[in-house]
Protein backbone atom coordinates (compact mmCIF):
# COMPACT_ATOMS: atom_id res chain seq x y z
CA UNK A 1 0.00 0.00 0.00
CA UNK A 2 1.48 3.37 -0.99
CA UNK A 3 2.06 6.26 1.40
CA UNK A 4 -1.11 8.22 0.63
CA UNK A 5 -3.25 5.10 0.56
CA UNK A 6 -1.94 3.99 3.95
CA UNK A 7 -2.76 7.33 5.59
CA UNK A 8 -6.22 7.54 3.99
CA UNK A 9 -7.02 3.98 5.06
CA UNK A 10 -6.12 4.65 8.68
CA UNK A 11 -7.99 7.95 8.79
CA UNK A 12 -11.10 6.27 7.41
CA UNK A 13 -10.94 3.28 9.77
CA UNK A 14 -9.73 4.88 13.02
CA UNK A 15 -12.32 5.19 15.73
CA UNK A 16 -10.68 8.05 17.64
CA UNK A 17 -7.57 10.19 17.81
CA UNK A 18 -7.11 10.23 14.03
CA UNK A 19 -4.62 13.11 14.12
CA UNK A 20 -2.19 11.14 16.27
CA UNK A 21 -2.77 7.97 14.26
CA UNK A 22 -2.06 9.84 11.01
CA UNK A 23 1.03 11.56 12.43
CA UNK A 24 2.61 8.34 13.70
CA UNK A 25 1.66 6.34 10.61
CA UNK A 26 2.84 9.15 8.35
CA UNK A 27 6.22 9.21 10.03
CA UNK A 28 6.68 5.46 9.81
CA UNK A 29 5.38 5.29 6.23
CA UNK A 30 7.70 8.14 5.26
CA UNK A 31 10.65 6.18 6.64
CA UNK A 32 9.51 2.98 4.95
CA UNK A 33 8.53 4.36 1.52
CA UNK A 34 10.73 7.48 1.42
CA UNK A 35 9.60 11.08 1.75
CA UNK A 36 9.57 11.39 -2.05
CA UNK A 37 6.43 9.22 -2.09
CA UNK A 38 4.39 11.68 -0.01
CA UNK A 39 1.84 13.23 -2.40
CA UNK A 40 3.08 16.62 -3.67
CA UNK A 41 -0.27 18.26 -2.99
CA UNK A 42 0.12 17.33 0.69
CA UNK A 43 3.66 18.67 0.88
CA UNK A 44 2.69 21.93 -0.77
CA UNK A 45 0.23 22.61 2.08
CA UNK A 46 2.91 22.45 4.77
CA UNK A 47 3.52 25.57 6.83
CA UNK A 48 7.20 26.61 6.61
CA UNK A 49 7.80 24.17 3.74
CA UNK A 50 11.00 25.97 2.68
CA UNK A 51 12.45 25.61 6.18
CA UNK A 52 11.48 21.93 6.31
CA UNK A 53 13.08 21.32 2.89
CA UNK A 54 16.34 22.87 4.12
CA UNK A 55 16.28 20.70 7.24
CA UNK A 56 15.76 17.58 5.12
CA UNK A 57 18.69 18.46 2.87
CA UNK A 58 20.94 19.17 5.87
CA UNK A 59 19.97 15.87 7.51
CA UNK A 60 20.53 13.90 4.31
CA UNK A 61 23.94 15.53 3.90
CA UNK A 62 24.96 14.46 7.41
CA UNK A 63 23.62 10.92 7.03
CA UNK A 64 24.95 10.20 3.52
CA UNK A 65 28.40 11.81 3.63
Amino acid sequence: MAYGSRIRYLLNTSISDTDTTAAVTGGIAGLLYGWETIPAEWLNLLAKKTTIDKLIINLQTKIYR
